[in-house]
This record gives C-alpha cells, structure tokens and sequence, in this order.
C-alpha cells in the first residue's frame, strides 16, 4: 500500500494516517479545538501584506519559502513562482512554468530550485526567473532543495536523497534508503553540516551522507514500527532535523524525539513523541508540535519537560518557531498563535490567512513572515 501514486489532498490524507492507534478501526481524529479567550500580553502590527495567486489551490501540501537576500521567493502549486522584496513587500518578478509545483524553494541568491508534479528539478536564475536548466529525476520532491557549494540536493519520495550539479543538472550521486509500505505524503528537508548531509527518512531513521559522494556515514533509527497493521507500524521522520549546540535532535511520527551525536549519530536520550513536524531550540529548550496539537517544552540536557500547551488540540500545528522570547505556531485556520517561551502561556493571536497555514513562519529582521495555503504572504512585528 503506498499513498505516493494517490495523488488526493494531503488533508484527506493525513486525516486517514493520523487514526488514533491502538483504538480500533473505527476510531477517527477528534475534531480540532474551540479556541479560547485570553487577554493578550503584546500587540501585532502588519507591516505589508501581498499575495501570489491561488497558493496550494486545495492541494494542502507544504510550500517552504526561500529568504535569501532581503527577497522570499515562493510558488503557488499551479505552476507561478514569485520574488518579492521582504522590506517592502512589494513583487520583483514573477514567472509561470504552467504545471503543477510542489516541494517549496531552495537556493541562494544566484539561484533558485523548484521541483515539478511530474518529478523535475527546474533551475532558475534568481535575480529575474529565467529558467536556467531542467533534469528529470526519479520522483515528488516534497521539500525544498538544500545548496551545498555546487550541488543541489534532493530527497524524493521513493526514499532517494541524490546530488545534482548546480549549473547544468547532472547527476553526481545517489543514496537510497529501503521504504516501508506506507509513508506520510511527504520527506525531511536535508540539512548539510560540514561535508555531511543530514535528513530524516521515512523508514524511522535519521541518516548522514556525504555530499560530496553520497557515502553513507551512519544511520540511527529514532522510531521502530509496531502493532500488526501498516497504519500502527508507520513510522516517518518527515519534519526535518535540527542542528543545534553540537547536537542533533529529531522527532518521528509514532516515534520518539531524540537527541543524537552529530559526528556519529548515537542517541544521547530519546523520549516517546510523536510529530510530523520539525522541533526548535530556544532558551535551553527544545520545542515540538505533537501530533495531538500539544506544543511542549523540553530541557535539551535533562529531557525533562518543562510545559504543556494543550489548549490548541488537533488544530494541525506547523513546526513551532522562536521569535525573540516568544513560540509561534500556525494552525489549520488561518491563525498565527504567539506564546510565552517561559511557561507556554498565550500572549497573542492573529489570523493573517484565510486557509490552513501548512508551513511555520519564518524570521527576517526581528519580523515575522506568514505564507498561507491561500497565496497569502504578510510582515508582522510587535508593536
């Protein structure tokens, strides 16, 4: 069984992946929380607000913007790419390819990468969209591609990571991880630490691979499958790995969240949590969006937690983000939820997006940049 040539919406299914194990086969997601008042502690103002067409157009998948110098690039999933400017919001260039997109955008300020429906790796020039050079590859790339010198790198679906030459797509190397029967439509975005990339695989582990050649350096599993059917024995690291004080920590779906060595990826502790997204360091913590719609603090040395915030329950939280002394998620509505890093406690809420924010906002000067399923991306700061 395998979801990949199933080409309905991430929402159906991830509804269907994320049946409550162990609880029967007809056990279904509860619906997601009523949201509750609270008086809030700082005010958010807008600082521009744009738009680039139709967004996901329903498809919820997750498009990851590019920032890179002063600009954000990023697509809708009919095929528009966009370039604007972060301080002023306003449009820099714009380019069709006329088919459907998918995985986000990767690169520098040279160039930029998307990836097609139809498994391609496009290059284009980033300073005005000229498209510089496709090269088929073997499946979806459903996360952005990561630079390294000159190589571009993907990681597919079909459980591929491959390195590609940035200034013509020729192929310079390939790993390949053995997939399980059933995944989460989606993969980890490659993080490269010196000559090592490092990526989270839906089998349950956590590998590194030279990018210079794709050697294996070592593999650590952060989740084993369990239970007697495919949906109880899935596992995926699906939310990228984050690198942070010499360590890296990583989060499964049905899995654990685990610190690991970075040079040799042995577990230094690793506590049951189960997420499909990536965590983030703050303080001396470690942050998770947990697939019930916690988000949670933990001690990175101790593992102890340190708060609960549960009050956002099944709301299908992005990755959390640290801005300044605050967490922000978003949520399937449309929300932007802004809590204390030091107990969890709300200080603010907003709702820049009409649709699902599938991907965390990210970070430009001290602001915070928004991007809805709907095509919406807005700046917001504190006031």
């Amino acid at each position: 069984m395998n979801f990949y040539s199933d080409r309905r919406s991430y929402w159906a299914l991830f509804f269907v992946v994320s049946l409550l194990v162990g609880c029967g086969d007809d056990a279904v997601r509860p619906p997601p929380a009523e949201l509750q008042s609270f008086e809030p502690q700082i005010e958010l103002d807008r600082v521009w607000k744009n738009s680039f067409g139709d967004g996901q157009d329903e498809q919820f998948l997750q498009f990851a913007p590019l920032l890179a110098g002063g600009t954000l690039y990023d697509l809708e999933y009919d095929g528009e790419i966009y370039a604007i400017d972060l301080e002023s919001g306003d449009d820099l260039w714009d380019v069709d390819l006329d088919e459907p997109l998918v995985g986000g955008v990767g690169g520098d300020t040279q160039q930029v990468f998307v990836t097609t429906f139809d498994g391609e790796l496009v290059a284009l020039n980033a300073v005005d969209g000229a498209e510089l050079w496709r090269k088929a590859i073997s499946a979806e790339v459903m996360a952005p591609a990561t630079l390294f010198l000159d190589t571009v790198i993907v990681q597919t679906v079909d459980g591929k990571l491959a390195g590609y030459d940035r200034n013509d797509g020729e192929p310079k190397w390939e790993y390949r991880s053995t997939e399980p029967a059933l995944t989460l439509r989606g993969t980890s975005r490659p993080t490269v630490f010196q000559d090592a990339v490092i990526t989270g695989m839906s089998n349950g582990a956590v590998v590194a691979v030279s990018a210079r050649n794709g050697q294996l350096f070592w593999e650590q599993k952060i989740a084993v499958p369990k239970g007697k059917t495919e949906l109880e024995r899935l596992v995926d690291v699906d939310g990228g790995v984050l690198l942070s004080d010499d360590a890296i920590y990583a989060v499964a779906y049905q899995g654990q969240l685990s610190r690991l060595n970075l040079f040799n990826g042995k577990p230094v502790w690793s506590i049951p949590v189960s997420s499909r997204t990536a965590p983030t360091a703050g303080f001396t913590n470690i942050y998770v969006s947990t697939i019930e719609g916690d988000v949670v603090a933990y001690d990175r040395e101790t593992q102890t937690e340190i708060w609960k915030q549960s009050d956002l329950a099944y709301r299908e939280l992005t990755a959390p983000v640290v801005w300044g002394n605050y967490i922000v998620v978003g949520d399937l509505e449309g929300y932007i939820h802004v809590l204390s890093q030091v107990d969890g406690a709300f200080v603010a809420r907003i709702q820049p997006a009409s649709e699902y924010i599938a991907v965390a906002p990210v970070i430009y000067d001290n602001k915070l940049i928004v991007t809805g399923s709907d095509g919406s991306v807005s700046a917001w700061e504190i006031r």
